[in-house]
């Protein structure tokens, strides 16, 4: 069940609405005010001055923001990207967000840029770009690295979608709590001729460049020392972990005395290791980091955004992480019916054991 919308005006007209009717006590939007862009929690409709959805600009995976939406009264709807989307459907399995407090919006996307790179080029983008536009930008502006070779633009899940082809957009109610939310709008049959088809496509096209850096990546982690070297000008900033919207916890190990020895603590380890290296233990952390969440990776690509120097990290951790998904038939973010695989016990799954 959708609705075709003409302009810009219709579409916030649409989210005003879910608003006005109490549907959500907030809505979180990308806004952008003409000093900066940012992911925007508003309480009344007329905050929405400058709401911009389709902002092809990524700089916070919103669902590391959400993942503390659990006890709370206050309901909210969220527009998410969808490797924002994805993360949020892995964070709701992993009980760290009520999906029942959060009205799930996901938008269409045809490849966002860095923050600078959108400010750099605001003029010819605008803060409502048709898909033709952002392309057209795109053959001379680099996407984000993550962007470069995503397979996912179309929102997998969520109760509602914002989507756009050419200069047409649409809004549709995918589960019954999004058509409650979407009522009086006068949803119909329909569908917006090429939209799925273009994003597929991208799809496509995302996938052949994925296989083709991940085939390199994992052939190079082949060799003895190999990660070592990828992770040898790591500073020990953990930027990565503190963007990774799948990075849950409320207390990280890194963080704990244990990981953090005294200076005598320091001179033992030395000695029963025949050295120390500074930074300390930075292949640990990122192996840590690897089994923590590599089974839910969404390929956003924020820590690849916040390392200063420049490591391929989300590279190395799709690549990994896909491959530990491919083992267990699993896609993080797929779906909410489809549980993590490390909480159930599949028959199939059982090996004889062996002497």
């Amino acid at each position: 069940m959708m609705k075709r919308l003409g302009s810009a005006e219709e579409v916030v007209g649409v989210l005003k609405r879910i608003m006005e009717r109490k549907i959500v006590d907030g809505l979180l939007v990308p806004i952008n005010d003409g000093a900066k862009t940012a992911q925007r929690l508003v309480t009344s409709p007329a905050l929405m001055r400058g709401a911009s959805p389709f902002l092809p600009v990524f700089n916070v995976n919103i669902a590391k923001h959400l993942s503390r939406w659990v006890g709370t009264q206050k309901k909210i709807g969220a527009l998410l990207k969808p490797c924002e989307l994805r993360a949020v459907v892995e964070l709701i399995k992993l009980k760290q967000i009520d999906a029942d407090m959060i009205l799930l919006i996901g938008i269409d996307c045809y490849g966002a840029l860095s923050p600078k790179d959108y400010s750099d080029n605001r003029d010819r983008i605008g803060t409502w770009p048709t898909p033709e536009t952002l392309r057209s930008v795109l053959e001379t502006v680099p996407a984000r690295k993550a962007c470069g070779y995503c397979a996912h633009h179309m929102p997998q899940a969520g109760d509602i979608v914002l989507g756009r082809a050419g200069k047409e957009f649409f809004v549709a109610g995918v589960s019954e709590r999004g058509k409650e939310a979407l009522r009086e709008e006068g949803l119909a049959e329909g569908e917006i001729k090429g939209w799925e088809e273009g994003l597929k496509k991208l799809d496509r096209e995302g996938r052949a460049r994925r296989e083709k850096e991940f085939k390199a990546i994992a052939d190079r982690l082949r060799s003895p020392g190999a990660l070592e070297e990828l992770l040898a000008e790591c500073i020990a900033c953990r930027n990565c972990r503190d963007v990774c919207p799948v990075c849950y916890c409320r207390e990280c190990f890194f963080d704990k005395p244990l990981n953090n020895p005294s200076p005598d603590e320091m001179v033992m380890l030395a000695g029963l290791r025949d050295g120390v290296d500074f930074p300390f233990d930075v292949l640990f952390f990122h192996l840590v980091r690897l089994n923590h969440m590599g089974i839910s990776c969404v390929g956003c690509g924020m820590c690849d955004d916040a390392c200063p120097k420049g490591i391929p990290v989300s590279l190395i951790f799709q690549s990994i992480g896909e491959e530990i998904q491919r083992t267990f038939g699993y896609e993080a973010g797929r779906s909410l019916d489809e549980p993590l695989p490390l909480l159930m016990f599949r028959k199939e799954d059982e090996e004889p054991y062996k002497e």
